[in-house]
């Protein structure tokens, strides 16, 4: 497979599991799914043998290859069931924060909520009044709905 990004390189994969990232600005990556080490070729014409989980000042160009050689060498009903899976997060996500949105709203709406009744029955604002329970528990939901997030996000 050959792949071409614009602005940034061009990508090779071969049938023994290895991949050439040849980047933009000269710099060129090879790694062989499966081996902890890859042999960069610096845009200053220096080869380099690097451990993948720390080339250091090529990390951004490693990560790019790395995403590239399992784009590349997984099937492609996986990419689509990991993309479905991202959609179902994002979409998760999306609903945790409209809630986390419809309960800052509604504490906007009530704070400082002093409501009382006048003698024609109708509602009068005190704004010396707040109502501190409510208050309490619509925090308890939003940092409720906080930690829930958070939870979604760190699986992603």
């Amino acid at each position: 497979m050959r792949t071409t990004i614009e602005n940034v390189g061009e990508f090779i994969s071969y049938k023994n599991k290895a991949i050439k990232c040849m980047f933009k600005d000269r710099t060129i990556v090879r790694v062989r799914m499966g081996e902890e080490m890859a042999v960069i070729l610096s845009k200053g014409g220096e080869r380099l043998v690097v451990p993948i989980e720390n080339a250091r000042e090529y990390e951004e160009y490693m990560k790019v290859a790395m995403e590239f050689m399992d784009y590349a060498f997984t099937p492609s009903h996986e990419r689509e069931r990991r993309e479905q899976e991202k959609v179902a997060k994002q979409l998760q996500v999306e609903g945790e924060l409209s809630k986390i949105q419809r309960t800052i709203g509604i504490i906007q709406n009530r704070v400082p909520v002093g409501i009382m009744r006048n003698e024609d029955m109708t509602m009068k604002y005190n704004p010396n009044e707040v109502l501190i329970p409510d208050i309490q528990e619509m925090l308890q939901k939003t940092s409720s709905q906080i930690n829930s997030i958070k939870e979604l996000l760190s699986n992603l």
